[in-house]
């Protein structure tokens, strides 16, 4: 059995809208700790921070990444939760000042060329007139994380951005129906953020 995280919210705002997804195409996998480190008990900031986030958004106890931390708080699993908790509430989190200096220095997704982004065009456009098109864009944009843990992505092959353009593109009616949109109004873009432990993608 392959257990999938799929988390959805859509977006209003201009900025937020064009933050997202410059985001997610340019943001790398998650920051790796050095295994010398990465064993180690969490932090106190780790700690402290990861408290705030659970008060603020509760339902991140529910993430693969909270179970990896409780039943091993490493700073490696705590890394990766706080990661994960960032992504998945992005569109609130960018108005949030305590959090500003964590996102600012995030690094960014694995590229294909100068940026991670995939559609059903494939790769084949340009960034800057995604995130305008996006950014102006009059009716609410739907954003998906959808997440499988290390173990089935590389047992299926789903560890890899190629695995994961053709997967979206096959589904692409199936994913319209879900959001009760017609086939043929429907545009989306992903991009893949390959983690330690979870690999995801982050889609609109």
């Amino acid at each position: 059995m392959v257990r999938i995280i799929v988390k959805s919210g859509y977006m209003k705002g201009k900025s937020h809208k064009e933050y997202y997804v410059n985001y997610i195409a340019t943001r790398e996998g998650v920051e790796k700790f050095k295994s010398d480190y990465g064993n180690m008990k969490a932090t106190k900031k780790q700690q402290k921070l990861i408290q705030q986030l659970i008060k603020d958004y509760p339902t991140a106890t529910g993430m693969f990444e909270y179970n990896d931390f409780k039943e091993n708080p490493t700073r490696e699993n705590a890394s990766e939760f706080i990661s994960s908790v960032i992504d998945a509430n992005l569109d609130d989190i960018t108005t949030k000042e305590n959090y500003i200096d964590y996102i600012s220095h995030r690094p960014r997704v694995e590229k294909l060329g100068e940026h991670g982004l995939f559609s059903d065009a494939g790769l084949q456009f340009e960034l800057n007139d995604v995130v305008k098109e996006i950014g102006e864009h009059e009716g609410n944009v739907w954003t998906h994380i959808i997440s499988i843990k290390r173990e089935d992505a590389t047992r299926l092959g789903f560890d890899s951005v190629q695995s994961w353009m053709s997967l979206c593109q096959e589904k692409r009616n199936d994913l319209a129906k879900a959001m009760k949109i017609d086939p043929n109004n429907l545009k989306w873009f992903a991009a893949f953020h390959n983690e330690g432990h979870h690999p995801h993608i982050h889609m609109v």
